[in-house]
Parts: C-alpha cells; sequence; structure tokens
C-alpha cells in the first residue's frame, strides 16, 4: 500500500509539473512581442548586420593585401579571383548541411553558437594579420564564410518563429536591407584601414573581434515562440 500510494503522489507530482509548465509556455506566447519592432527582432537584424561588415571587411583587406605583396600583377590577379571564389564556396557546400541544423536543433541556439564561433574566427583572423601569411588569411577567410553558411538558414527560418504572418515580408525585407548595409559598410571601411594601419594590419583582426563580441552578446537577446525546454527527437 506504502508503495501505491508513493506511485499515486509521484504521478499527480509529475501531472503537476506538466501542466505548470504548460501554463508559462502559453502565457509566454500571449505577452511575446511577435513584431519588426520587439527587441528579440532588433537583435537578430544587428547580429545579421555585424556578421556582414566583418564578412566584407575581411574580404577587402585580404585581397588588397594580396596586390600589396605579391610581385606580379597575374599573381596578384590570380589571388584576388581566389579570395572572391572563397568567399562564396562555402554557401555552395555547406548550405544544404546548413539548412539541416536549422531543422534539427533550435535556430535561436544556432545563432548563439555560430556567434561564438565568429569570435574565435576573428581573433584567428588577427593572428593571421599579424603574421602576414596570405594562404593563411585565405584559409581564415573561408572559415569566416563557413559560419556566415551555417548561419543564414538559422537565420532566415527562426523568422516565422518571431514575426507574425502579416510582419514576414516586411521582416525579411529589414534582414536583406542590413545585409546590404552591412556588406557596404565592411567594404568601405576595408580598404579605408588597410591604409590607416598598413603596418598593423592586426589591429582590423582585433576589430573584427569587437565586432563579433557584439554580435554574440546582442544573440542572445533573441527569442521565439518554440519551447525551448522540448528536445528535439
Amino acid at each position: 500500500c506504502a508503495q501505491y500510494d508513493r506511485r499515486y503522489f509521484e504521478k499527480r507530482a509529475k501531472s503537476g509539473l506538466k501542466r505548470e509548465g504548460t501554463g508559462r509556455l502559453r502565457l509566454r506566447r500571449i505577452i511575446m512581442d511577435k513584431t519588426c519592432r520587439s527587441g528579440s527582432f532588433k537583435a537578430l537584424l544587428t547580429a545579421q548586420f555585424m556578421g556582414a561588415v566583418t564578412d566584407s571587411l575581411l574580404k577587402v583587406v585580404v585581397s588588397l593585401y594580396a596586390i600589396q605583396i605579391l610581385l606580379s600583377s597575374e599573381a596578384a590577379t590570380r589571388a584576388v579571383s581566389i579570395v572572391g571564389v572563397l568567399y562564396i564556396l562555402p554557401y555552395v557546400f555547406f548550405s544544404p548541411f546548413a539548412g539541416y541544423l536549422a531543422d534539427r536543433f533550435y535556430k535561436r541556439h544556432v545563432i548563439i553558437v555560430m556567434g561564438l564561433v565568429k569570435v574565435a574566427f576573428a581573433l584567428l583572423a588577427a593572428g593571421a594579420l599579424w603574421t602576414g601569411d596570405l594562404w593563411f588569411l585565405c584559409g581564415t577567410l573561408f572559415l569566416f564564410m563557413v559560419d556566415s553558411a551555417l548561419f543564414s538558414p538559422a537565420k532566415l527560418g527562426i523568422l516565422p518563429e518571431m514575426l507574425k504572418e502579416e510582419e514576414l515580408s516586411k521582416g525579411n525585407g529589414y534582414v536583406q536591407l542590413w545585409s546590404f548595409v552591412g556588406i557596404i559598410l565592411g567594404t568601405a571601411a576595408g580598404g579605408i584601414l588597410f591604409k590607416v594601419v598598413n603596418d598593423r594590419l592586426y589591429y582590423i583582426g582585433l576589430l573584427m573581434g569587437l565586432l563579433a563580441l557584439i554580435s554574440f552578446a546582442v544573440s542572445f537577446a533573441i527569442r521565439s515562440e518554440r519551447p525551448e525546454h522540448v528536445i528535439p527527437q
């Protein structure tokens, strides 16, 4: 009888926890701001903007550095072409796997992890700029773009979980807007910074590390409607 009573009360306790958890989830869905004015959506835009700036900044710096150190115009042209390929190639190779990650794991978690990895890669880029090894820099650029390729499906896929249906088109527009603003600013800043700190290029790597750190920090403010205590099967 004692064993039966223990099991009965354990079952009641578990049932109560489930109801309590469901209540918390329902309350969370009611109070969540699912508009483009929400802090969560602005955090996503900030993370996306910082990533676009750092990617474009590194691409321009590596291209200019190749032109500066290579003696022949033919070698410099070849190196710049390789840099352009490395900038795009990860999207070709890793986009399907990135889509799988965004479906298999919570998109917010993917965004946060990719932000942390970007910080590590930015510090690696600072080391590559300090050594002055061109091919080390090219490899770092490739890793940068792998990170961005893995980030991209989660960034777009989380929009239906954080915005109302009538806000989705506007949200996609804002994401594209800030992506291109980041690319433009990163491209412009790359040329200016390369000239200003030409003898201390690792400063640019440290700046990218700071931008990546800001992106990683704000990604914790991203929220979605999907419950985060359930582990996908």
